[in-house]
């Protein structure tokens, strides 16, 4: 008798094994449950209304294989061979409602929405299509069952999150953009006052300048008046003392 750990699931549905899914064997010797491997399972079960096996997205049986072969090994086994393994009823968990794929009609909605997705995603995906999608999307996700469209959900999720980031990227660039304007405006204004206050000292060193001159030229002309001067007094005074002598 077999013995399962608690956290033993499928490898194909990846479900746990519990009491209406326990584990069966194919002829390669990997185990699969009872859903997955068993030759008449719920979904195929004949006479039963179904998806194209093409896009089943319901069922991911053996039995939706084209060529019946091993899931993990690719060694080619037939149903027939299918054994159901004596294991510890006490190391499964009790049995859980069995579901039901979705019929139809919702599938054919759910097709229709993801290949308005995709061409979304390969066309770019903007704010005004997002939410196009979501005004129509989103109500028909709320009349489904939570398990049903996995990965419609997935894929509707994935897309608003990306459009999100996508929009507050778009807008911390034009953020970045008017700060640049900015910048450049004030780059040109300080250039220009840097221009114009280089003008103004210029005319400052000038006029400095100037007044430097005057001021060199004044105090060379006071010198030579003086030199004049001292040498009049000089010239008075011997024609002073000749006149006394």
């Amino acid at each position: 008798m077999l013995v399962l750990h608690p956290n033993s699931q499928c490898d194909v549905c990846l479900d746990y094994y519990t009491a209406n899914r326990e584990p069966h064997a194919i002829g390669c010797g990997h185990v699969f449950c009872q859903r997955c491997a068993h030759p008449l399972c719920t979904y195929h079960r004949p006479g039963r209304r179904r998806h194209r096996s093409t896009d089943c997205s319901a069922c991911r049986c053996l039995q939706s294989l084209t060529r019946p072969s091993c899931p993990l090994c690719r060694s080619p086994f037939l149903f027939s061979e299918v054994r159901r393994l004596h294991v510890d009823k006490a190391t499964l968990p009790p049995a859980t409602p069995q579901s039901t794929p979705p019929d139809l009609d919702s599938a054919d909605r759910a097709r229709q929405f993801q290949t308005q997705l995709t061409r979304i995603i390969r066309g770019g995906a903007t704010a005004s299509d997002m939410c196009v999608v979501q005004s129509e999307l989103k109500p028909w996700l709320s009349t489904q069952r939570p398990e049903d469209h996995a990965d419609l959900r997935a894929t509707y999720t994935l897309l608003y999150q990306f459009t999100k980031h996508k929009q507050a990227l778009a807008d911390v660039e034009q953020k970045c953009t008017i700060l640049e304007e900015q910048l450049e405006n004030e780059r040109q204004q300080a250039a220009a006052d840097y221009e114009a206050l280089e003008k103004q000292a210029s005319e400052e060193r000038e006029a400095l300048l100037a007044a430097q001159n005057n001021l060199e030229e004044g105090n060379a002309r006071l010198l030579k008046e003086c030199e004049e001067l001292r040498t009049k007094v000089c010239n008075y005074a011997f024609v002073s003392f000749d006149q006394f002598s």
